[in-house]
Order: structure tokens, then sequence, then C-alpha cells
């Protein structure tokens, strides 16, 4: 789930398969695949596919006894194979287009969590969205990546690579509670920049 986000997938999904030696590599019983919202993270995409889970396991595993289920065999030529998640996996580079890093941040939301620097102290980013309508807003050709353009109390906005803009809507500080951007914009002024420790 982590890295169909992460990529950029619009859709995943539930199977339902036979066990055997390999690793997901049984016959497949039922499939079902559903929407994922561009504002969703890990978490709510992992609470949505659990539901729907439990919903199916118990009329598709009556009807594979029954007999009136036939497994289907995979296309292994299709399998592709992720790494697990490790706490270093939310680090964000800043010359990633905004979409890439807003990807980032529903991936990792709510573990291990999307993260980056500011003045020595380590700040995680929990909700973002890429700014689309950058008419009324500082130019960002030439600015560096990670630096602040301009606050508001809705949210903070960050130049990123590509001559893309990041909205920062939530966010943490070192040794800080979680705040929305409306309760926290001030401390964070046009020319800072996000980066490294």
């Amino acid at each position: 789930m982590n890295a169909s986000i992460i990529q950029g997938d619009t859709r995943t999904g539930i199977t339902l398969m036979l066990t055997e030696e390999g690793m997901d590599t049984g016959d497949i019983l039922y499939q079902e695949s559903i929407p994922i919202p561009e504002d969703m993270d890990a978490g709510q995409l992992s609470d949505q596919l659990s539901l729907l889970g439990a919903r199916r396991i118990v009329p598709v595993i009556d009807a594979w006894v029954s007999g009136t289920l036939h497994p289907v065999p995979q296309d292994h030529s299709l399998a592709t194979n992720t790494k697990p998640m490790n706490r270093t996996d939310g680090k964000i580079d800043w010359t990633l287009a905004a979409t890439d890093i807003h990807n980032l941040v529903r991936g990792t939301t709510p573990w291990p969590g999307a993260f980056t620097w500011m003045d020595g102290k380590r700040v995680k980013i929990h909700h973002s969205r890429v700014a689309h309508d950058l008419s009324n807003q500082t130019a960002v050709s030439g600015v560096r990546p990670g630096t602040v353009l301009d606050t508001c109390p809705a949210c903070i906005r960050v130049a990123c690579g590509h001559d893309s803009v990041l909205e920062i809507l939530n966010l943490q500080a070192e040794a800080c509670k979680r705040l929305d951007a409306r309760e926290c914009f001030h401390n964070f002024h046009p020319g800072a920049v996000f980066g490294e420790e």
C-alpha cells in the first residue's frame, strides 16, 4: 500500500489467493480494485482495504469450498516487488516535483512519516497538497527547492523541483505536538529553507 501511493498509483485493491511455497504466488480466488483519491494516505487506505477484505473473505471461501469458484493462475510476468519500509524512507528530497513529495507524505503516513529539517530540527509533514494554481504566488523559477515561499492561515507554501509548489497543511516540529498550518504558520518565514539536518 505504501509503495502504491508513493509511486502515484490511482488504483489498488485486494487479492484472495491460495497459498504456495512462494511468496504471493498462489492461484487467485478473487480480486477487487478501488480508486486511491489524491488526498488519501496509507493509513486510510489500509483501513479501507481491511474492511473490503473482511467483507469478501467469507463468501469467497464458501464459493471455493462449494466448488462454484475456480482459482485462476497468476501471470508472474506482471509481478512487482517492493521492499519493507524503514524509518529513513520518509526523508523528503525537495528537488523532486511537488506531486512526488505529496505522494511520499501520503505513502508514509502514519508510519514512518515524511520528514525534513529546518534550523537543525526535524519536522514531520503529516498532510499536504500540490499547489495547482500558481498565478497568485511568488514565482518559483530559480528558487532553491525547500524554500518557504509564503504562508497564510491555511498552509505553508514551499518551492519544490520542476518549478512546482507544495502546500503543507499539517506538520509537527521536533518535540512539539502535531499542528495545522493555521496554528503555526507564523513560525515559518518566507525565505527559510527546509532541507538537510
